[in-house]
């Protein structure tokens, strides 16, 4: 495995996957729910359209690749805490995996896009883990 797995922002991109795997259940309802207000605007449309472009063009697939395991497998288990705690069933992992995808992206390539288009992608994530913990 590489050194760097998830590029130049590694080290912020394994924060974020380590306190989004910590975040509580009700967090990741909260969260969801965020995202899926903003999935809906033109605005984020064009904010994931240029993350998509950027990491192509940068040669950053590969570190787009490295984070979808992590982020499937922490989506999976809040999922479930979600169903416990609530005493709901549980709800698809898609549902979580989708803002926390978005946000891993945009920290990977946090250093192509413009603030604007980092901070729409990162934005429902951003409450439960803010962004000023990824630089510590």
């Amino acid at each position: 495995m590489p050194a760097l797995p998830y590029g130049p922002n590694t080290a912020s991109v394994r924060r974020l996957l380590q306190r989004l795997a910590a975040l509580p259940p009700e967090e990741w309802t909260r969260l969801a729910q965020l995202y899926e207000g903003l999935a809906r605007t033109a605005s984020f449309a064009a904010a994931d359209r240029a993350l998509g472009e950027l990491i192509a063009g940068s040669g950053r697939e590969g570190e787009g690749d490295a984070v979808v395991g992590p982020v499937v497998q922490i989506a999976t288990d809040a999922a479930a805490r979600v169903a416990r705690t609530l005493g709901a069933s549980a709800p698809e992992p898609d549902r979580y995996a989708e803002p926390a995808l978005a946000a891993a992206l945009a920290v990977i390539a946090r250093d192509l896009l413009d603030e604007q288009q980092f901070q729409l992608l990162y934005g429902p994530v951003s409450w439960g883990v803010p962004i000023t913990e990824l630089d510590r």
